[in-house]
């Protein structure tokens, strides 16, 4: 089930916090740069992941991040990437970092995501985005954050 309520998703109350993130170490706009504010270890650990792997290997992975408030911050690599003025998303990485995601989550979790994730920065459709996500995470909660 997709739920899309209007929040600020480093206010949500869902433990399971997913993000979308480039793989040059960069929380430089939108929800990454949010995350690196509010939580810098969370940043510290996804920058030091990407100095140490190579940027196309890390293309549809993801990196669990325990914050200190209880949260779990979901590093999805979708794009390898980043700029301004095309799509960065690389559809198939995300999907490959969402499946990974509703691997490990439990079902009795419900996982937190902004609104339109990978389409803002990221350039991608959200109607192909929306439709993974309906896909994926089947059994899951899922709840978009708008602002």
């Amino acid at each position: 089930m997709v739920k899309l309520i209007n929040g600020d998703l480093l206010e949500a109350k869902e433990t399971y916090i997913a993000h979308q993130v480039n793989c040059y170490g960069a929380m430089g706009r939108g929800v990454a740069l949010q995350i690196k504010n509010k939580y810098p270890d969370v940043y510290r650990r996804y920058h030091e992941y990407c100095e140490d792997h190579r940027a196309k290997n890390l293309l549809g992975r993801m990196l669990i991040v325990p914050a200190d408030n209880g949260k779990v911050i979901c590093n999805l690599f979708g794009q390898e990437r980043f700029g301004y003025g095309k799509q960065y998303t690389d559809i198939a990485a995300l999907s490959k970092a969402m499946s990974s995601l509703a691997d490990i989550v439990p079902t009795s979790e419900a996982i937190a995501m902004p609104y339109q994730i990978g389409c803002g920065h990221g350039g991608a459709d959200w109607n192909i985005v929306h439709q993974l996500i309906q896909d994926i995470f089947k059994k899951h909660t899922v709840v978009l954050y708008k602002r």
